[in-house]
C-alpha cells in the first residue's frame, strides 16, 4: 500500500506515485531534480486542479508544478519539509502567462513581491481562482504564501466573493517568509496512511490582516 510515513519534516514514502512530466494543463518544471513522487492523493489534486484551472481559463499558461518528494521520501535539499510525499511548489499565474524554463533547476525565476508590493504580474483573479480548486479537489492542511500575497487574496476574497465561504481557505493560506515566489501546497494526512502525523490545525479566522477577529501566528510548520 502507498502511505505517507512520519511527518512532513521528518518522514518517508512508500510506493510512490510518479507525477507526469507534462499533462493537459500542467508542465513540470525542474524536472532534472528529480523530485516527482508524491502520495496519489497528491498527484490526483495537482491533475484534477490543473485540468479544472484550463477548463476555466483556457488562454492561461499551464500549471507550473516544482519539487514534489524524492522517491522514496526524506530529506532533500532546499527544504525542511517535502519529505512524506504531501507537500508541492508551485508558481503563482502571471499576467503575462510565462512559462519557465522546465530543466531550470535554479529555482523560481520571478519574484512577485518586490519591495513590500505585490508585482503587477501577480494574476490575482486567477490565483485566488487556483486556491479554490485546491480545495475543492483536496483536503488542503496549508498554503503558504508571502504575507504581502496573502493579503492581496484575502483583499479580492473580500471584494469579489462571499466573505464567509472564502474565510475557511483564507485561514489555511499562511504567511511563511520566502515565499514570494512560489505557492507551498500541503495536504492532510491520507486516511489510508496511518503512520502518518498529522499537523495541528492552523488558528482560527481568516488571517488576513484587516480582520481584527482573527489570529495572525502560525509557528508550526
Amino acid at each position: 500500500d502507498e502511505q505517507a510515513i512520519g511527518s512532513y519534516a521528518k518522514g518517508s514514502l512508500k510506493n510512490a506515485t510518479a507525477m507526469d512530466l507534462s499533462g493537459f494543463g500542467f508542465i513540470k518544471i525542474a524536472q532534472p531534480r528529480n523530485r516527482h513522487w508524491g502520495t496519489r492523493d497528491l498527484v490526483e489534486v495537482l491533475e484534477q486542479t490543473a485540468r479544472w484551472m484550463a477548463n476555466l481559463f483556457p488562454n492561461g499558461e499551464r500549471l507550473q508544478i516544482s519539487d514534489l518528494s524524492a522517491r522514496h521520501g526524506g530529506k532533500i535539499t532546499r527544504h525542511a519539509s517535502h519529505q512524506n510525499g504531501l507537500d508541492v511548489d508551485l508558481s503563482p499565474l502571471r499576467r503575462d502567462r510565462r512559462e519557465q524554463d522546465p530543466m531550470n533547476v535554479d529555482g523560481f525565476d520571478e519574484e512577485f513581491v518586490v519591495n513590500g508590493k505585490v508585482t503587477k504580474n501577480f494574476d490575482t483573479e486567477r490565483n485566488w481562482e487556483l486556491v479554490k480548486a485546491f480545495f475543492r479537489f483536496g483536503d488542503i492542511n496549508r498554503i503558504f504564501i508571502d504575507g504581502k500575497l496573502k493579503d492581496e487574496m484575502c483583499r479580492w476574497a473580500r471584494d469579489n466573493d462571499d466573505w464567509n465561504n472564502a474565510v475557511p481557505m483564507l485561514r489555511r493560506l499562511r504567511h511563511w517568509p520566502h515565499h514570494g515566489n512560489h505557492f507551498h501546497l500541503r495536504l492532510k494526512c491520507p486516511a489510508g496512511s496511518p503512520r502518518c502525523v498529522p499537523q495541528k490545525e492552523p488558528p482560527e479566522g481568516s488571517g488576513c490582516s484587516f480582520d481584527q477577529n482573527s489570529e495572525k501566528n502560525d509557528s508550526d510548520t
